[in-house]
């Protein structure tokens, strides 16, 4: 099996909201990663009262051990002109536990509507 390349794009909150009260991004770091395998989600969709009209697509991106972990907390993930939004804290797979290339699943989504 072959991977693709993605960029993942680092980010914290800056304790500072815009007028809709969203918070506003510092953008810390951006790192390519190649050799990602990347499986679609079933789109389906979202049920929340405040998002009537949405539509979740998730995406589960398979990182290779290669990469050096780090938090992905927060951080976006653009592939094909796409940015996905790392939903929670993925953490990797114990080393013992799987024997691929591939040791942390990254669940992301980009949410319309």
């Amino acid at each position: 099996m072959k991977g693709r390349e993605i960029t993942i794009t680092y980010r914290t909150d800056s304790g500072r909201r815009d007028p809709g009260n969203d918070i506003v991004w510092t953008i810390d770091d951006t790192e390519t990663v190649s050799d990602v395998l990347v499986a679609p989600g079933t789109s389906s969709d979202a049920t929340e009262t405040t998002r009537p009209d949405g539509v979740d697509n998730p995406m589960t991106f398979y990182m290779p051990r290669s990469w050096t972990w780090r938090s992905l907390r927060n951080a976006l993930i653009r592939y094909e002109g796409v940015t996905y939004r790392v939903i929670g804290d993925p953490q990797p797979y114990g080393v013992d536990m799987t024997p691929t290339d591939w040791g942390l699943a990254v669940t992301a989504t980009i949410s319309k509507g």
